[in-house]
């Protein structure tokens, strides 16, 4: 049994342990998952090393009158273990910010979405044939075009992840986003996780204009 099947083998069950205090329901953040796997590591000697493949950056305008900065990367992470390379995982990993966080954000959902599928921390949130899920999020207004003329496509769950913990870091600064929600889509809002890439849009710009208008409350 190599490094990497000994950390998989010895993996407890990762709960969802941090709460939405505004709507109640529990996630599964890159702490929880780091958490339970550092230990085991360091005990069977595994090391993964991050090398970012490609890269893909655009701005959009908020209706604030904003920058948003969009960074897309799409990342290979080496699993090895005393020199010698074990798995590798190749992910795409979507960041948004309007300061300069967006590549750091890019590389946390990259590598939350890689550790995920190698040591299999499933989630029924992000099962597509359960929720219908569509493949991408970006069109060509926001993406441009390859070499080869068409679309780059990024995964629909990296941009809902990134777009959710916008979210739970407004509410933590004591920001009422599901109130605001309301207010913009005319009653219950559609869960980030299950929206289609228009209302992913309506969310982001959200959340955007939220931050500017409560500068005071993301200070404290």
């Amino acid at each position: 049994m190599n490094a990497l099947e000994s950390v998989l083998a010895d993996l407890p069950a990762i709960g969802k342990n941090s709460v939405n205090q505004q709507q109640g329901y529990k996630f599964r953040g890159i702490e929880d998952i780091t958490a339970a796997l550092k230990p085991l590591f360091a005990k069977h000697e595994l090391v993964v090393t991050p090398h970012v493949l490609e890269r893909r950056d655009a701005e959009r305008t908020t209706r604030n009158g904003g920058v948003l900065y969009i960074v897309d990367i799409f990342v290979r992470f080496r699993f090895s273990s005393s020199g010698v390379e074990l798995a590798t995982a190749e992910v795409w990993g979507q960041g948004s910010d309007s300061g300069d966080k967006a590549v750091q954000k890019a590389m946390t959902s990259a590598f939350k979405t890689a550790l995920s599928v190698v040591f299999c921390i499933s989630d029924a949130e992000y099962d597509a044939e359960r929720h219908n899920v569509p493949e991408t999020v970006r069109g060509a207004e926001q993406a441009g075009t390859d070499a080869a003329g068409e679309v780059p496509s990024v995964p629909v769950s990296a941009r809902a992840e990134e777009l959710k913990e916008h979210a739970q870091r407004l509410r933590d600064c004591g920001i009422d986003v599901f109130g605001a929600a309301k207010a913009t889509f005319g009653g219950k809002p559609p869960a980030i996780s299950r929206a289609t890439p228009a209302e992913l849009d309506s969310w982001e710009n959200l959340l955007l204009d939220l931050e500017d208008a409560y500068p005071e409350k993301l200070k404290k």
